[in-house]
């Protein structure tokens, strides 16, 4: 799977998950502040994208504050 495809895969869960449009949706963006998301909110997310074929079993939250860090964090997880 390409880096491409997991943005896009990350991109289009947001949208749906948090229901906004991609034009509310920055790479730059923040979980918990800017996309004001909860520690469950993240949780569920995440199980909703791993549900999607990315690969969450070893994804090192601790290293993710943005959208941008989430795909780079799942990128290093996943077969690319």
């Amino acid at each position: 799977m390409s880096e491409k495809n997991i943005k896009d895969i990350v991109m289009t869960s947001l949208v749906v998950f948090l229901g906004v449009t991609t034009e509310d949706i920055n790479l730059e963006d923040t979980l918990r502040n800017d996309l004001h998301m909860s520690s469950s909110d993240i949780s569920d997310y995440i199980e909703s994208i791993g549900n999607k074929g990315l690969n969450i079993k070893d994804l090192k939250m601790e290293n993710v504050d943005t959208v941008g860090e989430l795909i780079d964090e799942l990128a290093l997880e996943t077969d690319l």
